[in-house]
Order: C-alpha cells, then sequence, then structure tokens
C-alpha cells in the first residue's frame, strides 16, 4: 500500500478483516505507487493500494476515487485563511515537494515543469508524513491530496487548501 492509504484506510480495514478472518495472517507493505504495482503484477502481492496504476493485463482496478491535490499547511499559515488558490500562489513560501518515486511527485512536476525557475526554497522528500511534519511545525507549503490527513485536520493541525490550476491532474 502507499503512505496515505496505509494511514487513512488500513487500519480500519485490517481491523474489520481480522473480525470476519480470525485465523488469516495479514502482512502490509507500505512502499511506492509503482512497487505496489509491480508486487501485484509478480503476484508478490494479492491487493495493493495505489495511486494512478499502470494500465497491466496483470492489474485489475476494483474502486477508484478521484482525488485533488491540495496546498497543505499549518492552520497559521497565510495560506490557510484561503478556500483555494493557485500553484504559483504558493511559491512565495519554502516548499516540501514530493520526491520522485511518489506519485504526486508527476503531478506537481506539471506545474514546476511551466516555471522559468525553480522555486527558490524547496525540500524533496519521499515520505508524506516528513513532508506534512515539516507544514505543520513551520512555513512549508506541500501538496497532497485529503486522504491521510483527516485527523490532523480534525484536530486543527493542518489545514488542505484547493489548487484552482486545471492543468494540475487529480490522484
Amino acid at each position: 500500500s502507499v503512505e496515505s492509504v496505509a494511514d487513512a484506510v488500513l487500519p480500519d480495514l485490517t481491523k474489520s478483516f481480522h473480525e470476519r478472518y480470525p485465523g488469516v495472517t495479514l502482512e502490509v507493505t507500505i512502499t511506492s505507487s509503482q512497487k505496489v504495482s509491480r508486487l501485484i503484477s509478480s503476484a508478490e502481492a494479492h491487493i495493493g493500494f495505489t495511486f494512478n496504476p499502470p494500465a497491466q493485463d496483470s492489474l485489475r482496478e476494483l474502486v477508484s476515487w478521484d482525488l485533488k491535490v491540495g496546498a497543505v499547511v499549518a492552520p497559521g499559515h497565510p495560506l490557510a485563511e484561503r478556500e483555494s488558490c493557485r500553484f504559483v500562489d504558493c511559491l512565495k513560501y519554502p516548499l516540501a515537494l514530493p520526491a520522485g518515486n511518489l506519485s504526486l511527485a508527476k503531478i506537481i512536476d506539471v506545474p514546476l515543469s511551466r516555471l522559468k525557475t525553480k522555486p527558490k526554497s524547496f525540500i524533496k522528500a519521499n515520505s508524506l508524513r516528513f513532508m506534512r511534519t515539516l507544514a505543520r511545525n513551520g512555513d512549508h507549503v506541500t501538496f497532497q491530496t485529503i486522504l491521510g490527513i483527516e485527523a490532523e485536520r480534525k484536530a486543527g493541525q493542518l489545514a488542505h487548501i484547493e489548487l484552482t490550476d486545471e492543468d494540475i491532474p487529480h490522484d
């Protein structure tokens, strides 16, 4: 499973599974979207939770959600007061960007490719949790869907601001 699904969905799902099938052992691997698809294709795993899986005969999509990517910031951040913003609005602040192995990296590469120069201050990371911590503890802006940040949003620790750029794909 990818990290955000592991945080948001798998705890309740595995609890329900064990209540229904108490003698079955589950092995959960948290990894990148690409690796989830490879594990399923090679029959090393039977079920996978991923974003934007490749079109392959060996993969069958059973459930799909269309999740918008938004800017994620601390509640006291200037962007937190807004309902929506454009990607360019986020460039005024330090960025925590997804590294290449995360499906979000391909999505954020779309608006990044439009820029004439690189953002002046950014960190690249392969952990959504680490990027959320940077946003929660400072003035960084990161980019994620709402999946996996529900508890932090409800607790008032993070805000999710919709990105209105039309060319940013969903995850």
